[in-house]
């Protein structure tokens, strides 16, 4: 970085070294504001995400609203705790008789467990 004459002038090394003291400074502060930003973006994101999940917007639904939209008039009597048990057991339901019949297809084994050997 230096050679020979300027290590016989320490004026123009000094002046060089602040020089390169400098860039090095203001290399950091950018790199720090970089970071900075980019966790703020990030972290943004995962609140919001995770707020519309927990609230969703009008032009979102959330499982029982779509859960009454689509049975219609079958639901209109059933109050939110028993529309979710409902929901729920149809939910056991379902991913019990796809692990049965991914079994029958598959050797014992359902799609997540060869998907996980493979």
């Amino acid at each position: 970085m230096f050679d020979q004459m300027q290590l016989m002038d320490p004026q123009s090394m000094a002046v060089s070294s602040k020089t390169a003291a400098k860039f090095a400074i203001d290399l950091s502060k950018n790199a720090t504001t970089n970071i900075q930003k980019s966790f703020a973006v990030s972290d943004r994101t995962t609140l919001e995400r995770t707020l519309s999940n927990i609230f969703p917007t009008q032009k979102e639904e959330n499982n029982l609203q779509r859960a009454r939209r689509i049975l219609g008039d079958l639901a209109i009597s059933l109050s939110d705790p028993e529309l979710e048990t409902f929901l729920v057991e149809f939910e056991y339901l379902i991913d019990s008789w796809l692990d049965e019949f991914e079994k029958n297809i598959f050797n014992d084994k359902t799609l997540m467990q060869l998907l996980k050997e493979g």
